[in-house]
């Protein structure tokens, strides 16, 4: 079994490649699996997990790991994410089509 950090690279280098954390269990089942047991490990619902340390909410948080899986979500959360990030850049958020 992988350790914590080592699936925590993985799942780091699947945002890197995809920009997302959603990972579909066809493309990896393995590593799918794993951003759904760090959910509940921050929630505190599983009860056969330990519930993330501080560092490990830190890591992820730190990447922008979202604590939902749900996809609309996750998406329009992004796309905010851009237009702040366009609003800083040009002043405005309008964004000229």
């Amino acid at each position: 079994m992988r350790s914590w950090y080592e699936k925590y690279d993985q799942l780091l280098d699947f945002w890197r490649q995809q920009g997302h954390f959603l990972v579909d269990e066809r493309e990896d089942p393995s590593l799918s699996k794993w951003p759904h047991t760090q959910r509940q490990r921050y929630k505190g619902t599983d009860s056969q997990q330990a519930r993330l340390s501080k560092n490990e909410i830190y890591l992820l948080e730190r990447i922008g790991f979202a604590w939902t899986s749900d996809r609309e979500e996750v998406e329009w959360q992004m796309r905010y994410d851009e237009l702040v990030q366009f609003g800083e850049k040009h002043g405005r958020v309008r964004v000229k089509q």
